[in-house]
């Protein structure tokens, strides 16, 4: 596994670990808060509207969900483009792929030249 530490990621992506291959554990999913709610709470329709209090409602079953960072590591990594997963919904989860992805990109390139 890959493990991110880049001082330029947010606080939730900094210790990520990425696989590295396609195996992925999902031993986690027996453990999910969720697994108590009715599913279409984590998948609801638009943003806006009555959308809105669903995603909320759905955001604070994560929280005190104590497989939330792998639930939202699945999610990364299996690139999931739709739903709430490990309390971030998908506009969320797009933006920390990107700065994950951006953080790649500038380590691989190394020490800007001046």
């Amino acid at each position: 596994m890959t493990s991110l530490t880049s001082s330029c990621l947010p606080p939730i992506l900094a210790e990520i670990p990425f696989p590295a291959g396609r195996h992925l554990d999902i031993d986690w999913q027996e453990a999910a808060v969720c697994r108590q709610a009715d599913p279409e709470l984590f998948f609801p329709i638009g943003t806006t509207g009555a959308a809105v209090a669903e995603i909320q409602r759905a955001k604070a079953i994560c929280a005190r969900c104590s497989v939330q960072r792998p639930c939202l590591t699945y999610a990364l990594v299996t690139r999931q483009e739709f739903g709430i997963w490990g309390g971030h919904d998908e506009n969320e989860r797009r933006l920390l792929h990107r700065q994950w992805r951006e953080s790649r990109i500038t380590a691989s390139a190394g020490p800007a030249q001046p």
